[in-house]
């Protein structure tokens, strides 16, 4: 879930600045991120987040030029959400997904409340 709302803001930017040639990939990977959430038990939801955590990951090393840096946030809370060993065990994953919804958040909104 946290993965998803660090993906907003990428959703935000597309729909301000629109009618680019990014906008699709963007959008995209943006809406990859809640893909985990449709897994039946822990093991599918640890792979799948491994899976698209790593697809969004590299798709934003790909276009690092183009804006597609904005879903490395989304990227990193995947790969957090995969390395839990049990699914009653929320000790670093939480945290650190939570700092990094924070961050992204704080810095979407100062880019976007800038004139």
């Amino acid at each position: 879930m946290l993965a998803t709302l660090c993906a907003a803001p990428t959703l935000a930017w597309v729909a301000v600045g629109g009618g680019t040639f990014i906008d699709g990939p963007l959008v995209l990977g943006s809406l990859a991120t809640p893909a985990p959430l449709f897994a039946r038990d822990a093991d599918n939801f640890r792979t799948a987040c491994r899976i698209v955590g790593c697809g969004v990951l590299a798709g934003s090393a790909v276009g690092l030029l183009f804006g597609m840096f904005m879903l490395v946030p989304a990227g990193v809370v995947l790969l957090a959400a995969a390395s839990r060993s049990r699914p009653g065990s929320p000790r670093l994953p939480m945290p650190a997904g939570a700092v990094v919804l924070l961050v992204t958040l704080v810095l979407a909104g100062w880019a976007f409340g800038r004139p």
